[in-house]
């Protein structure tokens, strides 16, 4: 064989090597995309790298890019079909969505639960309840802050409150169930029973309020862009009891006491 001839075979064997190897890299093949943000998409790719997106065609005319930054898990081949292959059971898995940045609402109904108590002179135990709302910026899912608005009422002497306050709020981890954290810190006004402090017998009652914290933790439930909102936390507000009552023997008797109304909350709520 002549030169010309072997140098021929040589540079056709070359061709057909790196054709047959930019078609083997170059197949489609199916896969499961994992999201960080619950999504889950479906369809063929050649993990192709395209400024650093991953190219998933979902049909003939569709293609999205998507980048490999939000990308927690790629699973070769349809995901029934790989737990089928692991012998696990087969799990509907919902998409939801955990709000990365932008303005929030949250809305809460709780328990407040306080040891009952007697005294010589009136029944101080009860429960109470307590709703309140949220509407603020969310900077990422760790970090949310907002101001609130609620009405308590704390059960001892029928004493209520409507404090105006600051919250900042936010995730632990980014899954279907994420513990959470809260801190709310403000104040309001607060009044009370008039018949129950004093007011009787031409005695007289005014309750004023004071500084609130309401420290808690708790689970948030994701359902596709909201959440529902399990929370434990441990409130504190102010107030001011002035009260006075006239005796058997005509006196006055005139109270002014500060207290410290401390309530164990167990509350549910919804935010989106």
């Amino acid at each position: 064989m002549s030169g010309a001839s072997r140098i021929s075979c040589l540079l056709l064997l070359c061709l057909t090597i790196t054709t047959v190897g930019y078609a083997q890299t170059s197949t489609p093949q199916e896969v499961t995309v994992f999201l960080k943000d619950g999504k889950i998409l479906r369809g063929t790719t050649t993990l192709s790298m395209f400024e650093g997106y991953l190219t998933l065609d979902e049909g003939e005319l569709n293609q999205i890019h998507v980048a490999y930054a939000d990308i927690r898990q790629i699973v070769f081949g349809l995901v029934g079909d790989v737990e089928r292959a692991r012998g696990a059971p087969i799990r509907q898995r919902g998409s939801f969505t955990i709000q990365e940045r932008g303005f929030f609402h949250a809305f809460d109904l709780a328990i407040l639960l306080q040891n009952a108590a007697y005294s010589n002179y009136y029944y101080s135990g009860g429960n109470g309840v307590s709703i309140a709302t949220v509407h603020g910026y969310t900077f990422n899912p760790y970090l949310m802050v907002g101001v609130g608005v609620g009405l308590d009422n704390y059960g001892y002497g029928n004493v209520k409150a409507a404090p105006l306050f600051a919250s900042v709020r936010g995730l632990m981890t980014q899954r279907r169930w994420a513990p959470m954290y809260f801190l709310n810190v403000g104040g309001g006004p607060a009044w009370g029973n008039n018949s129950f402090f004093g007011g009787m017998n031409g005695g007289s009652s005014r309750t004023t309020g004071g500084a609130m914290i309401h420290p808690g933790l708790g689970l948030q439930w994701h359902i596709g862009k909201s959440a529902v909102l399990f929370n434990l936390g441990y409130k504190v507000q102010r107030a001011r009891l002035a009260y006075s009552w006239v005796d058997w023997d005509g006196s006055t008797i005139e109270i002014d006491e500060k207290r410290t109304l401390r309530r164990l909350s167990l509350s549910v709520g919804f935010q989106f």
